[in-house]
C-alpha cells in the first residue's frame, strides 16, 4: 500500500504529517503532535511582519502586536518589526510602548545605514512627544 501524505497548515506554518496509517494509529493525539510531522517549513520574520500588517489593517491590533513581537524574538536587530510595532502600539494609545519601539527602529535603522527610515522613526517619537 503506498503511503498517503496530507498537509497541514497550522498558524503560517506547513506540516507535511506521516502515512496514513501511522495517522489512524495516532489518532488521539493532537493534529500537530511532534511524533507525527515529518518537516515543518518555518516562517520568518518578514512573513510575521507582512502578516502582521494584514492583521492590523483589519482591526486585530493584539493579534498584530503578538506577531511582531514573534519576529522580534526571532530577528531582534529586525528594525521594521519595532517601527511596525510602533505604529500598532501608537494606534492602541501606548503611547510609552510605541515611543521606545521607535527608538528601537531608530537606532537598528541608523546602526544599518537607512537613514530615511531611521528619519521616520525619529519623526513618529517626535510627534508622540508632543
Amino acid at each position: 500500500m503506498k503511503p498517503i501524505y496530507q498537509v497541514l497548515s497550522v498558524i503560517g506554518l506547513t506540516a507535511i504529517l506521516t502515512s496514513q496509517t501511522s495517522l489512524s494509529k495516532a489518532q488521539n493525539e493532537p493534529i500537530v503532535s511532534p511524533s507525527r510531522v515529518l518537516y515543518i517549513a518555518r516562517i520568518n520574520a518578514k512573513d510575521l511582519v507582512n502578516r502582521a500588517v494584514m492583521k492590523a489593517q483589519s482591526g486585530d491590533n493584539q493579534g498584530a502586536i503578538e506577531d511582531l513581537t514573534e519576529a522580534i524574538k526571532m530577528e531582534s536587530k529586525y528594525a521594521p518589526a519595532y517601527h511596525y510595532r510602533g505604529i500598532v502600539r501608537s494606534a492602541i494609545g501606548d503611547k510609552s510602548g510605541a515611543i521606545v519601539d521607535f527608538q528601537s527602529a531608530a537606532n537598528l535603522f541608523q546602526q544599518q545605514g537607512k537613514m530615511d527610515d531611521y528619519q521616520l522613526a525619529m519623526n513618529a517619537i517626535l510627534y508622540l512627544q508632543r
